[in-house]
């Protein structure tokens, strides 16, 4: 169990430079800072703080992203869809506030199959320990 847990944390790994090329999640527009004027982006589940001088997403690789053209009043997760202006502001065209419960469901549902997969895992464990103390009777 150990090694499959190992190969499924370090895998990811091995596919960050084809990750970037093909600029999933916009990693590639986020990571080259001085040409991403003009450019398309989409920040899903990103973090939006309301001050009062300005509204800035912080994204999921924690820089802050001045928002030009909204003023939320509120701070929470957001997804947005916009283009940006300068190297550290966009412009929304489209955005979408989550409420504040869709995280805990999503945990707990995340929580519910792994405790469906340890409880199944452990069951059939048992299983085959009963069948190996028949044989050897």
């Amino acid at each position: 169990m150990l090694i499959w847990t190992s190969i499924y944390l370090l895998l990811p790994f091995f596919f960050v430079n084809s990750i970037e090329s093909a600029d999933n999640h916009y990693v590639k527009t986020l990571r080259n800072y001085d040409n991403r004027v003009g450019k398309y982006i989409e920040l899903d589940r990103a973090y939006i703080q309301d001050s009062d001088k300005q509204s800035e997403i912080i994204t999921f690789a924690n820089e802050r992203i001045e928002i030009f053209n909204k003023d939320f009043r509120q701070s929470g997760i957001i997804s947005v869809q916009g283009r940006f202006i300068t190297s550290n502001m966009i412009q929304i065209k489209n955005y979408h506030m989550h409420s504040e419960i869709r995280d805990i469901t999503s945990y707990l549902g995340l929580f519910l199959v792994s405790l469906l997969i340890i409880i199944t895992l452990r069951k059939e464990q048992n299983t085959q320990s009963r069948r190996e103390w028949r044989n050897n009777v």
